[in-house]
């Protein structure tokens, strides 16, 4: 299964404010949910049981929260990063037991105004969508965009040169998509990154120039550890 949606762009446009108003949160560690990319989950515990069955039950919308503290008795509920991925429960498994498996389909990106009160097991927050240059800081203009993008293309191909036959085709396919840059990037984080911490600074990156120049150096320092496919023989 391809770790990726058909769509072409970022999401799927605005996200209703209703669900916005009161959007469901699902905090795990090292989970960053990106607009584009697919996550299959496996839930289990009781509280994230009762939200499967009331997202299913009404929009199919959840956030992913990356939680920043341990959750400890006595301690409260544990801090999330302010940005959230917004996904689409796209898929659903009910299993004899209570169990779900879902597959979550990122829609947005979403800043946590507030957490609210909620009698629900789970939490809820108030969020506000996020959009490319929402940030009104873009770092480089349509001429350096173009290069970057370029430049990104030219590192992901070096990587490529480095995996297996299967695993190259996948990440060539990607590139070879007409996907906006941003679009593009998120792709490439959901599979290249895998720090917990850098993925969400992606995730709160709106400007696509710095995003794309913060994947090319995460892709640059990728390639000190891969060693060419022909060293290997």
């Amino acid at each position: 299964m391809s770790m990726f949606s058909d769509e072409d762009d970022e999401g799927t446009g605005p996200i209703d404010p209703a669900v916005l108003a009161a959007l469901p949160i699902f905090p795990l560690p090292n989970v960053v949910l990106f607009p584009g990319a697919l996550l299959p989950l496996h839930i289990f515990e009781p509280r994230y049981r009762t939200l499967t069955k009331d997202v299913l039950d009404s929009h199919h919308m959840l956030a992913m929260a990356m939680r920043l503290e341990d959750e400890l008795p006595g301690r409260g509920t544990p801090a999330v990063a302010p940005v959230v991925g917004v996904g689409e429960v796209v898929a659903a498994e009910p299993l004899s037991d209570g169990r779900f498996n879902l597959l979550v389909e990122g829609r947005a990106r979403a800043r946590i105004v507030k957490e609210l009160s909620s009698t629900k097991p789970y939490r809820l927050v108030q969020a506000v969508q996020l959009f490319e240059g929402d940030d009104r800081e873009a770092t480089l203009p349509g001429s350096r965009l173009a290069e970057s993008d370029a430049a990104l293309r030219a590192l992901i191909e070096e990587v490529a040169l480095r995996l297996e036959d299967e695993d190259a085709l996948a990440l060539r396919q990607t590139v070879a998509q007409p996907l906006r840059l941003g679009m593009l990037v998120d792709r490439l984080a959901s599979v290249l990154v895998t720090k917990a911490q850098v993925r969400q600074t992606l995730l709160e990156t709106l400007d696509p120039g710095a995003r794309v120049d913060s994947l090319s150096r995460e892709i640059a320092g990728l390639l000190t550890h891969l060693r060419p496919r022909s060293a290997l023989n």
